[in-house]
């Protein structure tokens, strides 16, 4: 063999080539063969730039800053009423609306191919179940702590028909998840301890800052639904409300809230950060936006900003951002039924 570097004694097969640096996240994400080999996460599901920017738009910026619009201007020293929750929900639901229609034209074989299809479907949920809803509430004389425990269900029926088409229409899903948990269940427990540890931690950080600065934000309205029914008179409307609850917060909410906001929001943004910034922000303000608590918006923001990251860290796979997601509202709910007992 002729020797091509005539300034050394390597010929070309010797000569030891420099190894691409990682940078971002793939220099912190843990290595492929714990996470989905098979069944890989696609962080590019959308080429062009266009489409993610026009998801991030209409996804996150407009809704949230048409929500600050309403809180700061029209109800800067309290909750939104009634018509500001309809009304910002109309701009939430307008502005996403236009975003599928514009990406769908662009990319019609894709959308409902992926969870992104599972993001805009999750958007009319209230509508779905605020009408069933209300038709319960119409029979008089039942207990208002009985109709919000079967809103809950209502909800978790929803959430578990959105999970059925997630694990039987969306390709590689059902996979990646039967696969994660049979082969990489260790990495699974250790993601999910450390995942949970985070979100622990950052809270009791956070809270103890408000108490140094004189801050007592307290329970969002939010926390405070989901307690009242626990404190109901009739021991089998708590029982009643404590089932539905756990059902709801441990078992149906984090898995859907992770297809949609983690693993739709990166198909949808196709870009690491983007995602992550989306991810994180869209998923605390969906959890404040009917009541207009942006004072208790961080509190939302340490678990989006955890879960988010994980989903970085563990290549795209859903299934350890769940289980994070899981075992904290666990821990949520176990709160909530001690302190509805005091």
């Amino acid at each position: 063999m002729n020797n091509l570097y005539p300034n050394n004694n390597l010929t070309d097969e010797e000569v030891i080539k420099p190894k691409n640096k990682k940078r971002g996240w793939e220099a912190i994400e843990i290595p492929s063969r714990l996470v989905n080999v098979n069944y890989p996460f696609d962080f590019k599901t959308y080429t062009k730039k266009s489409v993610g920017i026009i998801f991030l738009f209409t996804g996150l910026i407009i809704p949230l800053t048409i929500g600050l619009i309403l809180k700061y201007v029209f109800s800067p020293e309290s909750d939104f009423n009634s018509s500001l929750t309809l009304i910002n929900w109309l701009f939430y639901v307008i502005s996403n609306g236009i975003g599928f229609f514009i990406i769908w034209d662009k990319r019609r074989s894709k959308i409902f191919k992926t969870t992104l299809s599972l993001f805009y479907l999750y958007i009319l949920m209230p509508i779905i179940v605020s009408i069933i809803a209300a038709v319960f509430a119409m029979v008089p004389n039942v207990n208002s702590n009985i109709q919000f425990s079967i809103q809950i269900i209502l909800q978790s029926i929803f959430y578990g028909f959105m999970i059925f088409l997630t694990f039987n229409y969306i390709p590689d899903f059902k996979a990646r998840f039967s696969i994660t948990l049979k082969q990489n269940w260790k990495m699974f427990l250790v993601v999910i301890l450390v995942g949970f540890l985070a979100i622990l931690i950052l809270s009791i950080a956070y809270n103890q800052i408000l108490k140094a600065i004189g801050w007592n934000l307290g329970n969002s309205n939010n926390q405070e639904s989901l307690i009242s029914p626990l404190k109901d008179p009739n021991i089998g409307v708590r029982i009643f409300a404590a089932i539905s609850l756990f059902v709801f917060t441990v078992i149906a909410a984090p898995l859907l809230e992770e297809i949609v906001f983690r693993d739709a929001v990166f198909v949808g943004t196709s870009n690491r950060w983007t995602g992550w910034i989306m991810s994180m922000f869209l998923f605390a303000y969906v959890h404040i936006y009917q009541t207009g608590e942006f004072q208790s918006i961080f509190q939302y923001l340490i678990g989006g900003f955890v879960l988010a990251t994980a989903f970085n860290v563990c290549r795209g796979n859903l299934v350890y951002t769940w289980g994070i997601h899981a075992a904290y509202n666990l821990f949520s709910f176990i709160l909530i039924v001690i302190e509805a007992s005091q």
